[in-house]
C-alpha cells in the first residue's frame, strides 16, 4: 500500500504495457466520477478520449463503437466478478473472526 495525501491506504499494482490496461473507463459511464488515481513510475504513453468524442466517433463508425463497448463490457464484467469474489472473501474472514471471538 502507499499513503495518499488524505492518509488513507491505497493499493499499489505494477502493470505492464503487454497487459493492455484500460483506466478511466468508469468515468465514461458515470458523469466523470473517478474511482481511482493512477500514477506512473516510469515513462508511459497514454491515449485519452472524452465521452463526447467517443460517442461521436461511435455514431460515425458503428463497428468501432460495437468493438469498443463490447470490450469495455468485458472489462467491467470481469472487474465486477473479481469484486464479488473479494467481497465473499472479506465477509467470510469477518464471520470467522467473529466466531473465534465468541
Amino acid at each position: 500500500t502507499l499513503q495518499d495525501d488524505d492518509e488513507r491506504n491505497k493499493s499499489l499494482a505494477r502493470l505492464r504495457a503487454d497487459m493492455n490496461i484500460v483506466v478511466g473507463e468508469t468515468s465514461l459511464f458515470d458523469d466523470g466520477r473517478r474511482t481511482a488515481t493512477v500514477r506512473a513510475v516510469t515513462d508511459v504513453t497514454l491515449g485519452c478520449i472524452t465521452r463526447i468524442d467517443l460517442m461521436r466517433h461511435c455514431q460515425h463508425h458503428p463497428e468501432f463503437g460495437y468493438r469498443i463497448f463490447y470490450n469495455m463490457g468485458k472489462i467491467l464484467s470481469k472487474r465486477l466478478a473479481n469484486a464479488n469474489i473479494n467481497m465473499l472473501k472479506i465477509s467470510t474472514a469477518f464471520v470467522l473472526a467473529l466466531e473465534r471471538g465468541r
